[in-house]
């Protein structure tokens, strides 16, 4: 392929208003669209005689890519490629073969809704397309018709997505806009047709993330790999908005894991605000310190943003009812006054049937009845060590109670408040593989579980959430 070259100059690449420099580039090649959605293009406002571009009014190929070139040069090394639905711009393979061909471009990805993806995949891929999102937000055909306007169907897009996977596109990321009312309940729908034709890229979903296909143990690692993708992305919405992102670490060895993969990301892959890491918790296994949040700050050093640290050095567990005493005391109180600063939470759950969860070890060795008292509530999970049944999060009124920065209400609050977001990796047992698939029901089906904004889980637990009789 030939590649463009352009002449040395000493123009200074621009950064924005945080001082972070422009590497991704966002080129609308039309302003057309076969869809009507209520949230981009509604009907009310393109109506059929809505005045659109005129083919002359549009940017040539050639100038779109002279732009791309002059972007390079200032440091921009990805492309994406949008529309309205960028598809309907005739001969766009073409576009990105000029595209394709300049110097210093590492990636150039297109979003579309899929529908004319059979016709252009394969053209795309041999033109040097390297990544595709599709937009998808229901499987339900009359919802999916409703929310096109009545112009698409859902078997169009899922023939796009089985075309691309057929052109040889490894990355293929789905985009799902959630509607309460409207689509909430079927948010995991789609994913049920990507386990059964096994389509890439599925740990990219903006809401449920969901790791590869993987059993056991290495779902785990490919979770943790997923998450780290979701909280990088979440970072650099935050970090358009705020010159510190403040990032909350729970503890475990799920946690840990998409902790050095999210700083290994970070010296290479993100270039944004400064950083200040919350630890949540402290850890309860005195044998595995490394499983502590606080142990997780290790990897964070030598970025190339500041990083600050509000550490957490107190009791795991504490008597339940000396534990609002606990708060205030020097070098705790200070950890729990900056706990409303976090902007996005980092945790995953455990199963109460899973006897290498960190509280369930934990309780097992303990004296009293805590474990039974618990039992006996109702208890399937805990989330940063705070227990909960099928119904609601459960009250500890005996024994001890984990020290955590953040409540079950308040994740909940924090979900619901819209400009925060916790990100819960609900991979299998780190250590004997066995799925948590009954401890994350609830977290789907009661609000008042409901403590996340993003899940990221394998396809193997996601199925089993599936299966028509486990979910009655």
């Amino acid at each position: 392929m030939t590649r463009l070259t352009l002449p040395h100059t000493l123009i200074e690449p621009p950064h924005d208003t945080l001082q972070r420099p422009l590497h991704d580039l966002r080129i609308s090649v039309i302003d057309r669209c076969n869809f009507r959605c209520p949230y981009c293009m509604p009907e009310d406002r393109y109506a059929h005689d809505h005045v659109f571009l005129k083919k002359d009014e549009r940017l040539r190929f050639e100038e779109i890519a002279r732009i791309a070139q002059i972007f390079a040069q200032l440091g921009v090394r990805k492309l994406r490629l949008t529309g309205g639905e960028p598809l309907l711009r005739r001969d766009l393979p073409e576009l990105v073969r000029m595209l394709a061909g300049i110097e210093s471009i590492e990636d150039i990805a297109l979003t579309t809704n899929g529908t004319l993806l059979p016709r252009f995949a394969q053209a795309l891929k041999d033109a040097g397309l390297h990544r595709l999102t599709v937009s998808l937000d229901t499987l339900d055909p009359e919802t999916f018709r409703q929310l096109s306007g009545g112009r698409g169907e859902v078997g169009e897009v899922l023939a796009g997505i089985e075309a691309a996977e057929a052109a040889g596109f490894e990355r293929i990321k789905l985009n799902c806009v959630v509607m309460r009312g409207v689509n909430d309940e079927q948010i995991i729908d789609p994913l049920a047709h990507l386990f059964e034709t096994g389509a890439p890229g599925t740990g990219n979903a903006p809401i449920v993330g969901v790791a590869p296909k993987r059993k056991g143990k290495a779902a785990n690692e490919h979770v943790s790999w997923a998450g780290s993708d979701v909280v990088l992305d979440l970072m650099r919405e935050v970090g358009a908005r705020k010159k510190r992102v403040h990032l909350g670490l729970g503890s475990g060895w799920t946690t840990l894991q998409v902790a050095r993969r999210l700083a290994l990301r970070l010296r290479t892959e993100f270039s944004g605000p400064d950083l200040v890491l919350h630890a949540l918790s402290s850890g309860f296994d005195i044998t595995d310190p490394l499983r502590a949040p606080v142990a997780f700050f290790g990897s964070f050093q030598n970025l190339p943003m500041k990083v600050d640290y509000f550490g957490l050095f107190v009791s795991a567990a504490v008597p339940w009812n000396m534990y609002d005493d606990v708060k205030t005391q020097p070098g705790v109180r200070e950890s729990f006054e900056h706990a409303p600063e976090v902007d996005i939470v980092v945790t995953s759950l455990a199963s109460a049937a899973d006897e290498h969860g960190a509280l369930n070890r934990f309780l097992r060795h303990w004296s009293n009845d805590a474990l039974g008292d618990l039992m006996r509530q109702g208890w399937v999970g805990d989330v940063q060590y705070l227990p909960y049944s099928t119904k609601a999060p459960i009250t500890v009124g005996s024994g001890v109670r984990a020290v955590t920065l953040f409540e079950l209400a308040d994740l909940v609050a924090m979900v619901q408040s819209g400009d925060k977001h916790v990100v819960l990796i609900g991979g299998p047992c780190g250590e004997c593989a066995v799925s948590k698939t009954e401890a994350l029901r609830p977290l789907l089906e009661e609000p008042s579980l409901r403590v996340w904004s993003h899940l990221v889980l394998d396809s193997g637990t996601a199925e089993r959430l599936l299966e028509p009789a486990a979910r009655v």
